[in-house]
């Protein structure tokens, strides 16, 4: 039974292990809402491209959402959640590097690079996206209400 359980608990980190990015914020030094933000930028991006955990998007997006793809489709927040969540896309090597980030009141802004590689339907294809995010402070609890991503030239 304990090898069971440590086999089990050793395929669960590696899956998790090859799910996660690397986050990558340069030197930057996050004030509290911006870490704040970030947090939830690595907890939804790990969520979308990782786990495809539909409960965490849930909780890190608005009811207003509208979240744009680099394929130029558009989707509100359930259609986002539903599609993440059962999107069958393996995700590899993806790394968020942080253009800049900033927050006028209750709103963030935050402007990524996304690298990595996606396989669907056993081809894989290199990623290179920008990506613009708007985050909605509600509460003490900052929301992503905005999301664009366009295609950028592959590295």
């Amino acid at each position: 039974m304990k090898k069971i359980i440590f086999l089990l608990m050793g395929v669960w980190s590696f899956s998790l292990a090859q799910a996660q990015s690397i986050n990558d914020a340069g030197d930057h030094v996050f004030n509290k809402d911006e870490q704040a933000i970030w947090n939830n930028l690595i907890e939804l991006h790990n969520a979308v491209f990782g786990n495809k955990d539909s409960i965490v998007i849930g909780k890190l997006v608005g009811s207003k959402l509208e979240y744009g793809h680099s394929t130029g489709s558009l989707e509100d927040r359930l259609t986002m959640i539903h599609n993440a969540g059962v999107n069958a896309t393996k995700y590899e090597q993806v790394t968020n590097k942080l253009i800049s980030i900033q927050t006028i009141g209750k709103v963030g802004i935050l402007r990524l690079d996304l690298q990595g590689t996606s396989t669907d339907k056993g081809v894989t294809t290199p990623l290179h996206l920008g990506i613009i995010q708007v985050w909605k402070r509600e509460g003490d609890n900052w929301k992503l209400i905005e999301r664009q991503a366009v295609k950028l030239p592959v590295k």
